[in-house]
């Protein structure tokens, strides 16, 4: 009888240890609400982040039937404070958004609809609309920044690397071999006037040879003073994540088209010495990385986003790496929400980090990082060497 009643109260006790788990585990998966963070009439807009609370919402009227008027309306804590409508027909038609600084953000409108053709530059301030700077003929690939703006000028016959200062003048003019074609993937103008730019060069499609990563630096007198490979066995161009720190040291994080599982990371100092090359996956998981924070000590800041939509596991991340780049710190939150896996991490320029969603359906909602609740690691591991 004695034994009978052990048994039961085992039994009791592991089913009490089962549903505990089962709660606890329905708990830490159950679904986000994103209401208090959505901002109004959003859905198929694109949103830029310039600081908290602070969101430039750009519409497309050919993107949503015609439901909302092609148009820019800035957001200041849930409320509209500047909204200025365009016409689809005009001469200069909106184009896109931009944003150099917390400061310094507006909107882009092109020459016909075509940026090609030119581009207008349009600050907001505290007054309205101001315009910024205006390109035209056949610059793109432009990277504003606080001491000038770099773009790649390119035609059939000429192709340069350019940059002008804030009053147009023209401070880099580096002749490009026309044969190829080039993509910018990030920029850096330091203090003291030096010119560093990371680009894809493509060779034609007929040419059987491969694309390589190139890194330039210009001194602030215009003259080239390196120009280096950047070694890595995917190159990008259309998805990468690059970010400089403030002495010209970069990190280039690129993943592999057919695997998306894996990423490579690569960081190199001011001088282009290679830091260290490493490579974050985790099984059966889609890693993403897509914010970047690098220190000119060589440690680096990576955000992304771990997920596997079959198994219903939706996840942000924080991974701090140090100057070796060894794991100093690592932070993963849930992200699971109504949008599932169709989110994205992203930073503002004064480092604020977010976890965007934007399932098209419903408005765009932003959630702080730090808001979210904190989850177990999916597996994420940092090895050496590259993919």
């Amino acid at each position: 009888m004695q034994g009978g009643f052990f048994m039961l109260t085992k039994r009791r006790f592991f089913a009490s240890a089962l549903l505990a788990l089962v709660l606890l585990s329905a708990a830490a998966c159950a679904q986000i609400d994103l209401a208090p963070y959505e901002i109004p009439n959003s859905a198929m807009a694109q949103i830029t982040l310039i600081q908290p609370g602070l969101f430039l919402i750009r519409h497309d009227s050919t993107m949503n039937d015609g439901t909302v008027p092609t148009s820019v309306i800035l957001y200041q804590n849930g409320q509209p404070i500047f909204n200025r409508q365009f016409d689809d027909d005009g001469d200069w038609r909106l184009s896109s958004t931009f944003l150099m600084s917390e400061a310094c953000y507006g909107y882009v409108l092109a020459d016909h609809g075509d940026p090609t053709l030119g581009r207008l530059f349009v600050r907001l301030t505290g007054s309205g609309p101001s315009p910024l700077l205006q390109l035209m003929d056949h610059r793109h690939s432009v990277r504003l920044m606080n001491f000038g703006i770099a773009f790649l000028y390119e035609t059939d016959t000429a192709c340069a690397l350019q940059l002008l200062d804030w009053q147009e003048r023209l401070k880099v003019d580096y002749a490009l071999d026309p044969a190829l074609r080039y993509s910018m993937l990030g920029s850096a103008l330091l203090a003291d006037g030096t010119l560093r730019a990371l680009t894809v060069d493509r060779p034609r499609a007929d040419s059987g040879e491969s694309a390589r990563m190139i890194l330039r630096t210009f001194s602030n007198a215009g003259a080239l003073r390196s120009e280096q490979a950047v070694q890595s066995p995917y190159i990008g161009g259309f998805n990468d994540t690059v970010a400089f720190d403030s002495d010209g040291g970069l990190v280039v994080c690129t993943a592999p088209l057919a695997d998306y599982k894996i990423q490579q990371i690569i960081r190199m100092d001011a001088r282009n010495n290679v830091l260290y090359q490493k490579t974050l996956s985790a099984p059966k998981t889609v890693v993403d990385i897509s914010g970047a924070q690098p220190s000119p000590d060589g440690s680096v800041t990576l955000y992304g986003a771990a997920m596997a939509n079959s198994r219903g596991l939706f996840t942000v991340f924080r991974l701090n790496l140090d100057a070796q780049g060894n794991v100093a710190a690592l932070d993963v939150r849930d992200f699971t929400t109504r949008a599932t896996y169709l989110y994205s991490v992203r930073l503002d320029p004064l480092g604020n980090a977010y976890a965007v969603a934007q399932d098209y359906k419903h408005p765009i909602a932003v959630v702080p990082f730090d808001a979210l609740p904190v989850c177990d690691n999916p597996g994420l591991t940092l090895t050496n060497g590259g993919i």
